[in-house]
Protein backbone atom coordinates (compact mmCIF):
# COMPACT_ATOMS: atom_id res chain seq x y z
CA UNK A 1 0.00 0.00 0.00
CA UNK A 2 1.00 3.33 -0.74
CA UNK A 3 0.03 6.95 0.16
CA UNK A 4 -1.77 9.32 -1.80
CA UNK A 5 -0.07 11.36 -4.29
CA UNK A 6 -0.55 14.63 -2.43
CA UNK A 7 -0.19 13.31 1.13
CA UNK A 8 3.22 12.03 1.31
CA UNK A 9 5.62 14.00 4.21
CA UNK A 10 9.21 14.16 3.39
CA UNK A 11 11.04 11.43 5.92
CA UNK A 12 7.85 9.68 6.57
CA UNK A 13 7.46 7.90 3.00
CA UNK A 14 6.94 4.61 4.51
CA UNK A 15 4.11 5.57 6.85
CA UNK A 16 0.46 4.35 5.93
CA UNK A 17 -3.14 6.18 6.37
CA UNK A 18 -5.41 4.46 9.16
CA UNK A 19 -8.80 3.97 7.22
CA UNK A 20 -11.33 5.79 9.46
CA UNK A 21 -14.63 3.71 7.41
CA UNK A 22 -14.21 0.69 5.33
CA UNK A 23 -13.77 1.50 1.34
CA UNK A 24 -15.56 -0.70 -1.02
CA UNK A 25 -13.06 -3.63 -2.43
CA UNK A 26 -11.66 -4.16 0.72
CA UNK A 27 -12.07 -8.05 2.00
CA UNK A 28 -13.88 -6.41 5.04
CA UNK A 29 -15.94 -3.43 3.27
CA UNK A 30 -18.71 -6.21 3.01
CA UNK A 31 -19.11 -7.23 6.34
CA UNK A 32 -18.29 -3.57 7.49
CA UNK A 33 -21.77 -2.85 5.59
CA UNK A 34 -23.75 -5.42 6.57
CA UNK A 35 -22.75 -4.54 10.16
CA UNK A 36 -24.21 -1.11 9.48
CA UNK A 37 -27.53 -1.37 7.97
CA UNK A 38 -28.41 -4.65 10.64
CA UNK A 39 -27.72 -1.69 13.03
CA UNK A 40 -30.15 0.77 11.49
CA UNK A 41 -32.86 -1.62 10.80
CA UNK A 42 -32.35 -2.99 14.63
CA UNK A 43 -32.96 0.57 15.71
CA UNK A 44 -35.72 0.73 13.67
CA UNK A 45 -37.66 -1.86 14.99
CA UNK A 46 -36.54 -4.06 12.51
CA UNK A 47 -36.45 -7.47 13.37
CA UNK A 48 -33.78 -9.93 11.62
CA UNK A 49 -35.24 -13.70 10.46
CA UNK A 50 -34.30 -16.66 11.98
CA UNK A 51 -34.30 -18.87 8.56
CA UNK A 52 -32.96 -15.88 6.46
CA UNK A 53 -30.96 -13.33 7.48
CA UNK A 54 -31.71 -10.88 4.97
CA UNK A 55 -35.30 -10.56 5.94
CA UNK A 56 -36.41 -8.08 7.99
CA UNK A 57 -39.44 -7.22 9.71
CA UNK A 58 -41.54 -4.58 11.86
CA UNK A 59 -45.10 -4.89 12.79
CA UNK A 60 -47.23 -1.71 12.63
CA UNK A 61 -50.65 -0.79 13.24
CA UNK A 62 -51.99 -1.98 9.93
CA UNK A 63 -49.86 -5.15 9.42
CA UNK A 64 -46.36 -5.65 8.86
CA UNK A 65 -43.32 -4.19 6.88
CA UNK A 66 -41.24 -5.84 5.41
CA UNK A 67 -37.54 -5.63 4.09
CA UNK A 68 -35.85 -8.24 1.53
CA UNK A 69 -32.05 -7.41 1.46
CA UNK A 70 -29.39 -8.66 -0.91
CA UNK A 71 -26.28 -6.83 -0.92
CA UNK A 72 -26.89 -3.28 -1.45
CA UNK A 73 -30.55 -4.31 -3.14
CA UNK A 74 -33.82 -3.36 -0.40
CA UNK A 75 -37.32 -4.45 -1.14
CA UNK A 76 -39.00 -2.77 1.04
CA UNK A 77 -42.71 -3.82 1.45
CA UNK A 78 -46.11 -2.41 3.23
CA UNK A 79 -49.96 -2.05 2.27
CA UNK A 80 -49.80 1.76 3.40
CA UNK A 81 -47.38 3.50 0.52
CA UNK A 82 -46.54 6.77 3.80
CA UNK A 83 -44.73 3.90 5.97
CA UNK A 84 -42.87 2.86 2.81
CA UNK A 85 -41.49 6.41 2.62
CA UNK A 86 -40.98 6.92 6.16
CA UNK A 87 -38.99 3.73 6.32
CA UNK A 88 -37.16 4.88 3.87
CA UNK A 89 -36.53 8.01 4.93
CA UNK A 90 -35.28 6.59 8.51
CA UNK A 91 -32.75 4.56 6.24
CA UNK A 92 -31.66 7.12 4.90
CA UNK A 93 -30.70 9.06 7.35
CA UNK A 94 -27.57 6.72 7.92
CA UNK A 95 -27.04 5.63 4.33
CA UNK A 96 -27.71 7.17 0.78
CA UNK A 97 -30.39 5.48 -0.75
CA UNK A 98 -32.53 5.63 -3.69
CA UNK A 99 -35.70 4.88 -4.20
CA UNK A 100 -36.70 3.18 -7.61
CA UNK A 101 -40.52 2.91 -6.97
CA UNK A 102 -42.96 0.00 -7.76
CA UNK A 103 -40.57 -3.21 -8.44
CA UNK A 104 -40.73 -5.01 -11.98
CA UNK A 105 -37.64 -7.03 -11.37
CA UNK A 106 -35.63 -8.19 -8.46
CA UNK A 107 -32.41 -10.29 -8.44
CA UNK A 108 -33.25 -11.63 -11.96
CA UNK A 109 -36.91 -12.21 -11.02
CA UNK A 110 -39.47 -10.90 -12.70
CA UNK A 111 -42.38 -9.42 -11.13
CA UNK A 112 -46.26 -9.00 -12.22
CA UNK A 113 -48.76 -7.16 -10.25
CA UNK A 114 -52.74 -7.60 -10.23
CA UNK A 115 -55.34 -7.07 -7.70
CA UNK A 116 -54.74 -10.18 -5.57
CA UNK A 117 -50.77 -9.10 -5.09
CA UNK A 118 -47.63 -9.99 -6.56
CA UNK A 119 -46.67 -12.86 -8.43
CA UNK A 120 -43.11 -13.90 -9.69
CA UNK A 121 -42.65 -14.84 -13.22
CA UNK A 122 -39.51 -15.83 -14.36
Amino acid sequence: MVQPQGFVEDEKEDYVCKLQKSIYGLKRAARAWNDKINEKLISLGFRRGKSDCWLYSRKEENGWTYLLMYVDDFLLTNIDKSIIAKVAEQIEEEIEIKCLGNVEKYVGINLEKDSDGVYWIN
